[in-house]
C-alpha cells in the first residue's frame, strides 16, 4: 500500500508536471521616462523559463537596472490578470497588474526557434507613464553541466 501512494504521489506531485529552461541573452534596451527622457543600455540577461501545472513563470535577471526583475507569469493573483499567446514556435504572455492608481502591463515573448526575446512593459503611476523595451538574441544554457 505504501507504494501505490509513493507512485502516486510522484505522479501527481507539481515537480512531474514541470519544465525548467535557462537562457542566457545579449540584449538591448530602451527606457522612456514620463518626461521625454530616453536612457539605452545593452548587457546580458538571464532568463528563466518554468511551466508547471498550474501556469507558466518567465523570469529575468540582468545587470541592467530597467531590465532585471522583469517577469510575466499566466498564474492568477488579486490584482493581476494575464493572458497566455504560447504556441508550440514560441512563449508569448502578458500581464496586467492593477493596484489602485498603479499599472503594470508586461508582455514578454521568446521565439524557441530563432531565440530572439522581445521584452515590452509599460508602468503607469499616478499618470506618470514609463515604458521599458527590450530586445535580443539568446542561447539555451546546458543545466546537465556546471562550470562550477
Amino acid at each position: 500500500m505504501k507504494k501505490i501512494i509513493a507512485i502516486l504521489f510522484l505522479i501527481f506531485s507539481p515537480a512531474c508536471f514541470s519544465f525548467e529552461l535557462k537562457l542566457s541573452c545579449d540584449v538591448q534596451s530602451t527606457y522612456t521616462y514620463s518626461t521625454g527622457t530616453v536612457e539605452r543600455n545593452s548587457g546580458k540577461a538571464l532568463v528563466e523559463v518554468r511551466e508547471q501545472r498550474l501556469g507558466k513563470l518567465i523570469t529575468i535577471s540582468s545587470g541592467i537596472d530597467v531590465v532585471n526583475d522583469l517577469s510575466a507569469s499566466t498564474y492568477q493573483l488579486e490584482n493581476r490578470s494575464s493572458d497566455d499567446f504560447s504556441d508550440s514556435n514560441k512563449w508569448d504572455i502578458r500581464t496586467v497588474v492593477n493596484r489602485g492608481n498603479l499599472t503594470s502591463i508586461t508582455r514578454i515573448i521568446i521565439d524557441r526557434n530563432s531565440g530572439i526575446i522581445i521584452i515590452d512593459r509599460v508602468f503607469n503611476n499616478n499618470g506618470r507613464a514609463t515604458n521599458t523595451q527590450v530586445s535580443g538574441s539568446c542561447n539555451k544554457i546546458d543545466t546537465s553541466t556546471r562550470k562550477f
